[in-house]
């Protein structure tokens, strides 16, 4: 049994019943309803951003959470104090999808600047800012750029070599990873994957970078010695999010199977599945996005974007896996991200708990 429990697991009762003449969506007693006749109950305080939070990702001294938005509203990065739970900062940007990554040192942000809007003249770059410890700077200080077609630009994932100047950045729309040199800002070379490469992560050596293909439902294995894919390993309908245990355990959301694959990356297949919806033999349609695992890796959260609802597992034994129950959030919880101390997630929604574009992030206090 997990040393860091939830005082207590929520399971959320979700139900959809046709609005009666005269309901309208928004507040009821001790609910919110939403325009599809379901009620949602998120739990913990709400912090109001814009809205499709695509990434949420802590600061590396902890003072901070950053939430990415992505969506139909202007595209904001905010920084919230973990302390005050307040909106500390908020940088509007052209363009930007869910590539977060942090440089070694933790003086230097990385963020993906999503797709090129041609027709309006928007280049996405991926914007490098940088911090001080209280703030990022207001605006890039430089931006790393791609030079192919600018229909074939669509920056998505971003992680940086744990040792070496190298980010390497998802291009979903060109089918490959870019490799920068951070320190000259030049493009060292593009890797080949698997349709629509989706979210990156690396092993702590920086040897192994791993790599989510939505549209061929695998996962590509690199050498970053060489900057080739060494292994591809099938996984289950749209892979996403991706989270890399200590153990060497890489967690895969499916969004179109309601399962998170666990892949053993020493023997480099998939060796267990975990079912993510409110019954095993439900049909297609919890849409798994996010993961977020805390810091002793004991347990794991899974976001449910279709259920509103937080997974919450058991990962502490690697032969086993066993759900606890499941968190209510908002309107479409699309981001998860944990606290340092693993004492706080957080749940982006990316429709939030109104009818209107409009997202909160619920900080959920986790008890030991």
């Amino acid at each position: 049994m997990s040393k860091r429990i939830l005082s207590s697991i929520l399971v959320t009762l979700l139900f959809s019943t046709p609005l009666l003449a005269g309901e309208l969506p928004g507040p009821t007693e001790g609910a919110y309803r939403l325009p599809n006749g379901w009620q949602i109950t998120p739990i913990g305080t709400s912090v109001p951003v814009n809205d499709l939070i695509t990434n949420l990702l802590p600061s590396p001294d902890g003072k901070f959470m950053l939430a990415l938005s992505s969506g139909y509203n202007p595209h904001e990065l905010t920084l919230i104090s973990t302390e005050t739970g307040e909106r500390s900062q908020v940088i509007a940007l052209p363009t930007t999808f869910m590539g977060l990554a942090w440089s070694p040192d933790g003086a230097t942000l990385y963020v993906s600047g999503g797709n090129n809007k041609v027709d309006k003249g928007i280049r996405a770059p991926v914007y490098i800012f940088s911090y001080d410890g209280a703030r990022l700077s207001e605006k890039p200080v430089r931006e790393l750029v791609e030079s192919v077609d600018p229909d074939k630009i669509y920056w998505c994932g971003l992680v940086h070599h744990p040792a070496l100047p190298i980010l390497y950045a998802a291009n979903r729309t060109a089918g490959n990873i870019v490799v920068f040199d951070t320190a000259k800002g030049e493009i060292i070379t593009r890797i080949e994957t698997g349709v629509n490469p989706y979210d990156l992560v690396i092993s702590p050596d920086g040897s192994r970078l791993y790599c989510s293909n939505w549209a061929s439902d695998s996962v590509s294995v690199i050498d970053t010695a060489t900057n080739q894919v060494s292994a591809t390993i099938e996984v289950g309908n749209n892979p996403n999010d991706m989270v890399l245990a200590k153990d060497g355990r890489l967690f895969v959301c499916c969004s179109n199977d309601n399962t998170v694959m666990v892949i053993d990356t020493a023997r480099g297949r998939a060796v267990g599945t975990i079912i993510t919806s409110l019954h095993e033999r439900a049909p297609e349609g919890t849409t798994p996005n996010a993961l977020a695992l805390d810091p002793e890796e004991e347990t794991l959260y899974i976001a449910n974007a279709d259920n509103n609802n937080v997974c919450v597992v058991e990962v502490e034994d690697p032969a086993e896996n066993t759900v606890l129950g499941f968190l209510p959030a908002g309107w479409y919880p699309s981001a998860l991200g944990m606290s340092l101390d693993g004492g706080q997630l957080y749940i982006g929604n990316a429709k939030g708990t109104a009818s209107a574009s409009r997202v909160e992030i619920q900080s959920a206090v986790l008890r030991s």
